[in-house]
């Protein structure tokens, strides 16, 4: 067990590596329209932020390892939010309000672009919600 713990807290405080530091940065998501009509008596659609920095910063959180901080530069309802790497291209983000949650898996492209799609939660039950999503690197201000 504390072996287990000793290396769960090295891999949190590890510095980010190259994918990692190429994907940090700001994007502008636009969401796309929903796969499907939200059902009479499910919980409307939130989207995620409109801005947001990928941050090199860990997530000071033991609920997500690896995760790095996800900083909204636009306003959200969304309290908890955080990235990861997952693959060589690819990211993954997630908002969460501790009922509904949204959650981005995108593949970047050569020329920086983040092409994928989200997929929302609740804790009343599977929303089975979708959209395309895009995100567009854009300057931190």
């Amino acid at each position: 067990m504390t072996r287990l713990l000793v290396t769960f807290l090295l891999a949190q405080a590890l510095p980010p590596g190259p994918a990692e530091r190429q994907l940090a940065g700001c994007y502008e998501l636009t969401v796309g329209p929903l796969g499907r009509p939200t059902p009479p008596g499910h919980f409307d659609v939130i989207p995620p932020p409109k801005r947001v920095e990928l941050s090199l910063v860990p997530l000071d959180s033991t609920d997500v390892p690896f995760g790095r901080k996800l900083r909204a530069l636009t306003p959200t309802v969304y309290g908890l939010a955080y990235w990861r790497w997952q693959a060589r291209n690819t990211v993954r983000m997630a908002w969460s309000t501790g009922f509904v949650g949204v959650e981005l898996t995108a593949n970047r492209t050569t020329d920086g672009k983040l092409f994928g799609h989200a997929v929302w939660s609740s804790d009343a039950g599977p929303t089975e919600q979708e959209a395309p999503v895009t995100g567009l690197r854009v300057p931190c201000k």
